[in-house]
Formats: structure tokens, sequence, C-alpha cells
């Protein structure tokens, strides 16, 4: 065999090994903002509660036509479709219908109402900043 294939093919294998090593090496963590707002999502700017802080995380199921039911949160609360979709009514703010993939600040101290008028089970992913 010719001593410059041999060079060569060496050369090119020793180069792919390095070039897969370093597409490897180098893969970086990566982020992704999917929520950036100093307000809810009715317009109302975002208050801290005072007292002993509080942060509680939870996946929250509505089934196929089901409703929370007139509700408020005292505090900040953040939430991520993460299945299905959402109709939220909000009065005199209006009707807001989120999918998956959306975030929201949902409202503070403001009555409003969810429905799944979707084909599947809706899946949010609920933070909740408040207080002990």
């Amino acid at each position: 065999m010719n001593t410059k294939w041999v060079i060569a093919g060496a050369i090119l294998a020793v180069s792919v090994s390095i070039g897969v090593y370093f597409a490897t090496a180098t893969n970086e963590v990566s982020s992704q903002t999917i929520l950036d707002t100093d307000q809810t999502v009715i317009g109302q700017d975002i208050q801290y509660p005072s007292g002993s802080p509080q942060i509680t995380s939870k996946i929250v199921t509505i089934p196929v036509g089901a409703e929370t039911g007139p509700h408020i949160h005292e505090y900040p609360m953040f939430g991520f479709i993460m299945k299905g979709e959402v109709t939220v009514d909000y009065g005199e703010q209006g009707i807001k219908t989120f999918v998956k993939g959306d975030s929201i600040v949902e409202a503070i101290n403001y009555t409003h109402n969810g429905k799944n008028n979707g084909s599947e089970p809706a899946e949010i992913l609920v933070v909740l900043i408040g207080e002990n």
C-alpha cells in the first residue's frame, strides 16, 4: 500500500475523531427565557408579599370540561402550560386562552375562573411565590 495514502487516511481519521470529540466536548448548557415580565396577565404590577417568603411549585391537572371555580391568588403565581389548553375568564378584563408552551404571571387579588375547553387534560406547572 502506498505510504502517502496510509498517512492521508490516518490524518483523516484523526481529524474526524478530533472533530467528533470537540463537537461533543463543547456542548454547553443553554437556557431559553420563557417569560420575562414585571406585570401580571391582566397588566397589574407584580408585588411581592411581605413577611416570611415561601415558594411552592406543583403541577395542576384540569380534566377536559372541568373548571377551577372562581378564585383569587393573593401572591404572584407563575404558570407554564405543559399540555392542553386552558381558557380563563377575567370578568371585565376579558377571556384569555392559554395553550401548550404559553407562560403567564396570573392575576393577583382578582377573581377569575379557568376552564379546559380542549380535547385533552391540561397540565400546568405552577410556581406560587407567597409567604408562610
